[in-house]
């Protein structure tokens, strides 16, 4: 993963054109990806106004590209070697814009901004490559930030820092407290089926509690043993669970499977 350049730009209408074209309301959804893009780019569109004093009539949003050495797809130059507005015509083509894009490049203000340590966290690593927060044999020194060692924890975060702070200040004071645990969503019933129904495209944007099931059904149906053999069905077979269950029990099944 190379360099991350990132972009700021001010704009009256292009916010429309995405959420066009992606469904996202500004606000509401997160990264925009460009999958085709040479560059990998990405954009945000942030509620607006983002800023304490925005004009009503000026939109703003930001986004990067990972592959900045990688020529354009419509402006056939690397990202790092763009002006602005090059930039912006790059973006606006992958938006399939071209009704104003004129009007949009005479009015935005599009700052190119390099910063080729921000993606560095992501390299390919050795578990050794990190310090330890506090290293072997060390009684007043610890590393703290993006850049030490936590297990189960993921750098990016504003918590990868604070936990590693927490984890240093009680190791060296010797206090009897441990940093907060690590949320894992991935052992979260609830989230695993609310993933599988946003997955599938006929329930998109439901959740396990909208999904019409009556509570005593649906507790059933995120119990663990139900949800083991429910999650069987996408695993295949390899798991060998079967679910021994009364004919309502697997009622409430399909009714959880055909939502």
């Amino acid at each position: 993963m190379g360099e991350k350049d990132k972009v700021i730009v001010t704009l009256g209408s292009m916010t429309e054109a995405s959420r066009d074209l992606t469904g996202n309301v500004p606000g509401e959804g997160g990264l925009i990806t460009f999958p085709e893009s040479s560059w990998l780019a990405s954009i945000v569109l942030a509620h607006q106004p983002h800023f304490i004093g925005q004009p009503a009539d000026v939109d703003v949003f930001w986004g990067y590209g990972l592959f900045v050495d990688n020529a354009g797809d419509f402006v056939k130059k690397p990202m790092s070697a763009c002006t602005g507005r090059e930039v912006m015509t790059e973006i606006m083509g992958h938006l399939r814009i071209e009704t104003y894009s004129n009007k949009i490049l005479e009015t935005c203000a599009c700052i190119p901004c390099m910063m080729p340590f921000i993606t560095s966290q992501f390299l390919r690593r050795d578990e050794s490559d990190r310090p330890q927060v506090i290293p072997e044999g060390a009684k007043n020194l610890a590393f703290i930030g993006q850049f030490c060692e936590l297990p189960e924890d993921v750098v990016f975060t504003v918590e990868y820092s604070i936990r590693s702070a927490q984890t240093a200040v009680y190791s060296l004071l010797r206090l009897n407290r441990t940093p907060p645990a690590v949320y894992k969503g991935s052992y979260d019933l609830r989230v695993l089926l609310n993933a599988f129904l946003t997955l599938h495209d006929k329930n998109a944007g439901k959740t396990v509690s909208s999904v019409g099931l009556p509570g005593a059904r649906r507790r059933r149906c995120l119990s663990r043993r139900r949800f083991a053999g429910f999650g069987g069905l996408a695993d295949g077979a390899k798991a060998g669970h079967r679910i021994n269950a009364d004919a309502e029990e697997k009622r409430s099944d399909q009714v959880v499977a055909q939502s």
